[in-house]
């Protein structure tokens, strides 16, 4: 199984839908992005996702060239 963390960036909250920032392979990685913006930490959100099939398969070979 394959887990991706997306991080999401809310800055307004009048608007349904949070900005993308990033996918990341683990969320330690997901969570030093939101440390990196330390001037502005508030509004992030990290969302854990597994991957399946064809795509976790694309992703694995990617990470093996």
């Amino acid at each position: 199984m394959t887990m991706v963390y997306f991080l999401w960036h809310d800055n307004d909250p009048a608007i349904e839908e949070g900005e993308l920032v990033g996918v990341y392979g683990s969320q330690a990685e997901a969570a030093s992005a939101i440390a990196r913006s330390a001037r502005h930490p508030q509004g992030f959100s990290i969302d854990a996702h597994v991957l399946s099939g064809r795509v976790a398969a694309l992703i694995g070979s990617a990470a093996n060239d």
